[in-house]
């Protein structure tokens, strides 16, 4: 029912007019007070996690900003060995400096047979000083059924020499030279 008011303080107000609602509070107004809690209690937990994503994100950002490699081609490579090759000069071999010891041990063995000695033919080798009073070891095929032995030692000086040992099952003979050189340096 509809009564007319007697006595009003203000303007009377339409009957079809609603009550106006009160405004709603706005996202952050209600999130607020649960996000300083959810701070409070992550806090540690925040910090190192946004410490980590700058990291990442400044590895990020040096990547992009960093120029590409130069691409390496194969004359490159080789220009770079050669360069490298030519300032340091390689070792020699374990071969040469073994041969740089013996060398002046080694001695060159002729031999003439019986038969031989009047056509020049014979065997030919090499043998090693093993003492300085001028022992040679050499191999028995060598020096086997000789009538003469010449051996010539490093420093190109000439001597006859004659079997002192022989041991066929070894394949080996033991010379004696006659005539011994001053500088003759053994194995």
């Amino acid at each position: 029912m509809n009564r007319k008011r007697l006595y009003t303080l203000g303007p009377p107000r339409p009957p079809d007019v609603p009550e106006p609602f009160p405004e709603p509070p706005s996202l952050w107004t209600m999130v607020k007070p649960h996000l300083g809690k959810f701070y409070h209690r992550f806090k540690t937990a925040i910090l190192v996690a946004s410490g980590i994503l700058i990291t990442l994100l400044a590895l990020l950002f040096y990547d992009l900003a960093k120029p590409d490699p130069e691409r390496l081609t194969r004359q490159d490579v080789k220009n770079e060995i050669d360069l490298a090759l030519e300032e340091q000069p390689p070792d020699p071999s374990y071969a040469s400096l073994a041969y740089e010891i013996i060398h002046p041990s080694v001695v060159f063995i002729q031999s003439q047979t019986g038969e031989s000695s009047d056509t020049g033919e014979g065997a030919l080798g090499s043998g090693v000083v093993i003492v300085d009073s001028g022992i040679i070891l050499t191999c028995l095929h060598v020096v086997k059924d000789a009538s003469a032995i010449n051996v010539i030692f490093a420093d190109g000086s000439v001597s006859e020499a004659e079997v002192i040992v022989r041991q066929p099952e070894n394949d080996l003979a033991v010379l004696q030279a006659r005539i011994i050189p001053d500088d003759l340096i053994p194995a």
